[in-house]
């Protein structure tokens, strides 16, 4: 809607410049998809441009394929859960807690990144792993504790 709109209040009695922001590489790959509904991202830094560019034109199915497309690992699910929380996709954010919920080392390591993301952030993560209560032989008490704490300060 927001691309059809600004081709349309442009073109009144002629030939009219439409001004898209955006990298011209961008434009072009939602332009092919809006036609062809194609995703030509290779990586996962791609994929976040391609979604940025999308929710800023409104194509809403290009940003849902991209989300089913990121290569979600240990390594890079900080910087994708994060990328999820702050353009609300919901698939991502799943599939990266449950990449989290996998190595549990990995989750006391990042604790206090994940507490500093979203207060919730912390309960999903254990819900996904509550029925298995090793995670807390590994993650410090101390930690769990303060995690607990500062989720119930930021709900009030």
């Amino acid at each position: 809607p927001i691309l059809f709109g600004l081709i349309h209040s442009s073109v009144g009695g002629g030939l009219a410049t439409v001004h898209i922001a955006g990298s011209y590489e961008g434009i072009l790959r939602l332009i092919l998809f809006v036609y062809t509904g194609m995703l030509t991202a290779e990586h996962n830094e791609q994929l976040m441009k391609d979604v940025e560019i999308a929710r800023a034109y409104g194509v809403l199915d290009m940003v849902h394929r991209c989300e089913c497309l990121f290569n979600v690992s240990i390594e890079n699910s900080f910087e994708l859960l994060e990328f999820s929380l702050r353009y609300g996709l919901q698939r991502l954010k799943q599939a990266t807690l449950l990449e989290l919920a996998k190595d549990r080392k990995a989750i006391s390591e990042i604790m206090a990144k994940l507490v500093s993301l979203d207060s919730g952030i912390l309960s999903e993560l254990f819900d996904l792993i509550k029925e298995d209560q090793g995670v807390f032989a590994i993650i410090p008490r101390e930690r769990v504790v303060a995690a607990h704490d500062y989720m119930d300060q930021t709900r009030r």
